[in-house]
């Protein structure tokens, strides 16, 4: 019986994302940018943080957001103060790394916004090994050790996932979310 009501919620919150992203050619460029940030709040509600790093109700969900750009606008509009969870999210924007290199944040999530692909490499020296759910929206990100990623094809927004990264960041993507995901490996040159 459980089993079965997780499904019927997985497949509630995530249908309005495939009727959505059937028609992309008829949405405007705003439209798309809410598409994809309700596919960041669906990612972070679909994935399991070990226990000593959750959040407790009286404190926030924290994503951060790197790099400045109308997706990243969309995603505080949309995702700040959402639950998951029962926990609010922060959402926090940065152009550049160093609230991350300073230690200054400690985030549940972080989505990398295009502009931001070059410092990838960088990025995931500093979270590694910490259960930090990473996402972002440009080409090769899930193969060079990223968790989940935006992929647009034809005239639909896909997503990928590494559950290698994921789980080697003490993380689990859930299995539902998975058989909707395009799955990626890390080759073992490029892991961080």
């Amino acid at each position: 019986m459980g089993q079965y009501l997780l499904k019927i919620i997985l497949c509630a919150m995530l249908m309005p994302l495939w009727g959505a992203t059937s028609c992309l050619s008829a949405a405007g460029p705003e439209a798309i940018l809410e598409i994809k940030a309700s596919f960041l709040l669906n990612f972070m509600k679909f994935t399991r943080w070990p226990s000593d790093n959750l959040p407790i109700a009286d404190h926030e969900f924290t994503l951060v957001v790197l790099g400045e750009s109308p997706l990243s606008v969309q995603i505080k509009k949309d995702l700040d103060g959402q639950l998951i969870k029962g926990v609010p999210v922060r959402v926090s924007v940065y152009s550049n790394l160093q609230p991350l290199r300073q230690a200054r944040i400690k985030p549940h999530a972080i989505f990398l916004t295009e502009g931001m692909a070059q410092h990838w490499p960088q990025i995931a020296n500093i979270v590694a090994g910490q259960p930090v759910l990473t996402m972002a929206d440009f080409s090769d990100f899930c193969a060079q050790g990223g968790m989940l990623n935006l992929v647009r094809k034809e005239d639909k927004i896909h997503f990928e996932a590494n559950p290698e990264a994921a789980n080697s960041a003490y993380l689990k993507l859930n299995a539902q979310l998975l058989r909707l995901a395009i799955i990626v490996s890390t080759p073992s040159e490029v892991i961080l």
